[in-house]
């Protein structure tokens, strides 16, 4: 599961408090970035974030961006 979200921590750390707080009881893989970093990979031309973009299914967005 990507995460796109702005964040100041690491995004491992960010990855890892998420899990912790949601508890998922099936096994996730959750990558969190940033948007600046999502922008920056699709620059250099990303296929691993064009195909989640593109094909990906959104489950959710904060109604303030």
């Amino acid at each position: 599961m990507l995460v796109v979200m702005p964040t100041n921590r690491d995004p491992i750390d960010e990855s890892v408090a998420i899990r912790m707080a949601v508890r998922p009881p099936f096994p996730v893989d959750l990558l969190v970035r940033t948007p600046q970093m999502i922008q920056q990979w699709l620059a250099l031309g990303d296929p691993f974030v064009r195909h989640i973009l593109e094909h990906g299914k959104l489950l959710y967005a904060s109604p303030d961006g």
